[in-house]
């Protein structure tokens, strides 16, 4: 009865592989990659197909939560949205700034093939530092600011939980530039923008014999970032739009028993990428040359994958995140 249950399938599974194969290569790039690694997965073993599938979302959703973690939760600076520039003299300004904050994520569970979801959070704490390099130039005396130039960078611990299924906390470093395109005066705010790149070391979840799925991934987040925000005396808001680009090495494994068999698939690619758009606001206060502040956000969720069994995770669904922080600056 197996093998002929199993002949029954065979069909669909070659039909849902071959359009795994042409969506992957006309669809969205997200959803283009996941396939493309779940078809690598199974490749001509079909009883796999729908693990495969599912490991490859989870991989997609697990990265997706770690590299929002690391990738400064909002703000490449936190609570500032016009660049340091100068000071009088010829050294440049400086800001060191501490932040901590929280991701919360949805990922397919494996264990029940898709039909339940995990949840986990990842928890940051980045060290900052920035230095303005350029002061821009003004059209008019209250409108100052333009291309001026900060450079950032960051170091970043992320702390996540055995209990979710991941394996110990992972570190990486960050780097980029700030481009200022109004510097804030009395009257008009300060806007910039921003592109900061950070490279972290490997994150493990799950156990192949265990829970049916093992993901190895090295997350690099690629952040573009818009800010603009205003101070009213010493307290400041903010708000801003972000894209974010999660790349790196990543390896998929699954392990499912099928008709008194083991069969296993692997994946791995140093090109699955995903990109996803980002939404954030916050405010600030002010001690003289000392800053606190806080943020809150959304990121989007990823698209919507063909042959996924109705119910369990929804990929569309996004992930919230918020942080707080300190900043001085001299």
């Amino acid at each position: 009865m197996a093998e002929l249950h199993f002949s029954r399938k065979l069909p669909q599974a070659i039909a849902l592989s071959v359009l795994f194969l042409v969506v992957g290569r006309v669809g969205a790039s997200a959803q283009g990659t996941v396939i493309e690694m779940a078809a690598e997965c199974f490749g001509a073993d079909p009883a796999l197909q729908p693990l495969c599938l599912e490991g490859a979302l989870a991989l997609q959703a697990a990265r997706g939560g770690v590299g929002l973690a690391a990738a400064s939760l909002g703000t490449p600076v936190p609570g500032s949205t016009s660049t340091l520039g100068r000071r009088l003299g010829s050294s440049p300004r400086l800001a060191l700034s501490v932040r901590g904050g929280l991701a919360h994520a949805d990922m397919p569970d494996p264990r029940t093939g898709g039909v339940d979801k995990r949840t986990f959070s990842a928890l940051p704490v980045e060290v900052g530092v920035t230095v303005g390099v350029l002061n821009g130039f003004a059209l008019l005396p209250t409108v100052g600011g333009i291309f001026s130039l900060d450079l950032l960078g960051s170091a970043t611990l992320v702390g996540l939980s055995d209990s979710a299924g991941f394996d110990g906390s992972i570190e990486g470093l960050g780097y980029g530039v700030r481009l200022g395109l109004l510097r804030e005066s009395f009257t008009l705010p300060g806007v910039s923008v921003s592109v900061v790149r950070r490279s972290m070391t490997q994150a493990s979840w799950g156990r192949a014999d265990a829970d049916r799925v093992n993901l190895t991934f090295k997350p690099t987040a690629t952040s573009v970032r818009a800010v603009a925000g205003k101070d009213f005396l010493a307290v400041g808001v903010l708000g801003g739009w972000g894209w974010e680009r999660y790349s790196g090495s990543t390896t998929l494994t699954v392990r499912q028993t099928v008709g008194g068999l083991v069969r296993t698939g692997q994946a791995s690619s140093g090109v699955f990428t995903s990109d996803r758009q980002l939404y954030f606001g916050g405010f600030s206060y002010t001690f003289l040359v000392l800053q606190v502040s806080a943020e809150v956000g959304y990121a989007t969720g990823w698209a919507d994958t063909l042959g996924r069994p109705a119910g369990g995770n929804d990929p569309t669904k996004g992930s919230v995140f918020g942080s707080v922080a300190s900043r001085l600056t001299w």
